[in-house]
């Protein structure tokens, strides 16, 4: 079975690895007689010169207190940027180093540790690079703290029925 190449008109035979089905929608010889035809064609085709709907135009209602991930005008990424500062890093590390690098609710020592804040880091701002503020917990105790006690409004009587649980699951 054979066609003609609709770019060169170059006869050519069905390709071995072919099926019959796809053989008939076969138009060329080589990809690079493909190509060759695509040359100066608009893929885009008649949507090309379109404009969007909403080119140029400002979303209003999707701005400042209406949009969804609006933070009153405070940055979201602004407790990570003062993570990054000598401050924090020499905090964290201070409560480490107090807690000898174990978790004051599993006693696990080193691995995937956390310090946590007592007194939460965005109502405290004072109390945030206090060493007597933080306690080291592992990952899994910290995420269980917060999923007991919430994010907000933390207190020294929370941890401390955190941490005593133990003596009553033992």
């Amino acid at each position: 079975m054979t066609k003609n190449c609709l770019q060169c008109n170059k006869e050519f035979e069905k390709p071995i690895n072919c099926s019959k089905k796809n053989w008939l929608s076969v138009k060329y010889c080589s990809k690079k007689c493909y190509t060759k035809s695509m040359k100066g064609k608009d893929i885009l085709g008649e949507n090309r010169n379109k404009i969007a709907w909403n080119k140029g135009k400002q979303l209003l209602n999707q701005r400042g207190e209406n949009h969804h991930s609006w933070t009153g005008g405070i940055s979201r990424n602004l407790r990570h940027t003062e993570m990054g500062r000598i401050e924090y890093k020499l905090w964290r590390k201070s409560c480490f180093e107090r807690d000898n690098w174990t978790c004051q609710k599993t006693g696990q020592n080193g691995g995937d540790l956390e310090v946590h804040h007592i007194f939460n880091y965005k109502d405290f701002p004072e109390l945030r690079f206090a060493i007597d503020n933080g306690i080291t917990l592992s990952k899994s105790a910290h995420k269980e703290f917060h999923k007991i006690y919430g994010n907000r409004n933390n207190t020294k009587a929370q941890i401390d029925n955190f941490l005593s649980s133990i003596a009553q699951e033992a």
